[in-house]
C-alpha cells in the first residue's frame, strides 16, 4: 500500500500540457516525489527526468500501453485502475500499484470491483489522469502537492508539451507534431481567459480546485499556464528554492515506496 509514504512531503503532479516545456528544467531539482500523467511520462525521460509514480485511469489498450512502453520503465512504479488492459501491465516492467475506481451510481464500479479485489483503494473518478494525481497525491499524505503541466487548454495554440519516443538505441527522440493541424480539427473547442481550450478540459480545472477545497489539500499551480485559476498560482523556480529551503526531500518517500 501506498498510504501515507509521503506524510508531509511535497509531491509534484506533471501533466502532458503545453507549459511544461518552459518549466520543465526546475523538476530536475525537486525535493519530493515526482508523479506524472501517462502522457507526459516519454515527455520527463526526454529531458532526462526520472518519475517516481506513473498514473494511468483510462483502459485503452493500445494507446496507453504505447504511453508507457520505453526500455526504462522497469526503474519506475506505476499506479494502474484495476480494469486497465493486459497489454499495460505486460509492456511494464517495474512495480505496479493497482486501485479500483469508483464511480457512485455505476454498478460495476461500486459493487462488482469491490467484491472481486476487496483489498485494492478505491480512488473516485474526477474525469481525468491529472485530477487522479490529485487524488493520489492526498492517500499519499502529502503536505505540498505542486502542479506542472496542467494546462486544461492548448496554451500558446499547442495541444501538449514537446514529445519524445524511443529511438533504436533506447534513447529518447524528440518527434515534431503539428499543433496548428491537430488543433484546428480538434472539435469542441472553446476559450477561457485567452487560452483555447476543450469544453470538458474547463470542467476538469473546476474538477480540480473543488477536490483541492473539498479535501483542504495544500495544492500550488505553478503550471504557468492555462486556465485552472481556483488555487494559488507561483512560478515552479521559486516553489522549488522554497522547499529546498525548508530542507525538504525525496529520499524517505522513495525508499518507502521501494519496500511498499
Amino acid at each position: 500500500s501506498l498510504a501515507g509514504v509521503a506524510e508531509g512531503c511535497p509531491v509534484v503532479c506533471v501533466g502532458a500540457g503545453p507549459s511544461l516545456d518552459k518549466n520543465f528544467e526546475h523538476l530536475r531539482d525537486f525535493p519530493g516525489l515526482i508523479m506524472c500523467v501517462d502522457k507526459s511520462y516519454k515527455m520527463l525521460l526526454g529531458r532526462g527526468i526520472e518519475p517516481d509514480l506513473v498514473v494511468s485511469v483510462d483502459c485503452h489498450p493500445d494507446l496507453i500501453a504505447d504511453m508507457m512502453d520505453t526500455p526504462q520503465n522497469g526503474r519506475h512504479v506505476a499506479i494502474l485502475n484495476s480494469c486497465s488492459d493486459p497489454q499495460i501491465a505486460d509492456r511494464w516492467r517495474g512495480k505496479i500499484f493497482w486501485y479500483n475506481m469508483k464511480h457512485p451510481g455505476v454498478q460495476w464500479c461500486d459493487r462488482v470491483l469491490p467484491a472481486v479485489f476487496p483489498s485494492l483503494t478505491g480512488i473516485p473518478n474526477v474525469g481525468c489522469v491529472g485530477n487522479t494525481c490529485l487524488m493520489v497525491s492526498a492517500h499519499l499524505n502529502a503536505g505540498r502537492i505542486v502542479l506542472v503541466g496542467m494546462d486544461f487548454g492548448y496554451t500558446g495554440g499547442k495541444m501538449h508539451a514537446q514529445r519524445f519516443e524511443p529511438g533504436p538505441d533506447g534513447g529518447m527522440i524528440h518527434l515534431e507534431v503539428d499543433h496548428a493541424a491537430m488543433l484546428e480539427a480538434r472539435s469542441g473547442k472553446m476559450e477561457v481567459d485567452g487560452v483555447v481550450t476543450y469544453v470538458a478540459h474547463r470542467g476538469y480545472a473546476k474538477t480540480a480546485s473543488d477536490i483541492a477545497d473539498k479535501l483542504a489539500l495544500n495544492v500550488v499551480n505553478c503550471t504557468e499556464g492555462g486556465i485552472l485559476r481556483g488555487v494559488p498560482q507561483r512560478t515552479l523556480e521559486q516553489e522549488v528554492a522554497d522547499l529546498r529551503e525548508q530542507g525538504f526531500s525525496g529520499r524517505a518517500p522513495r525508499e518507502k515506496i521501494a519496500i511498499a
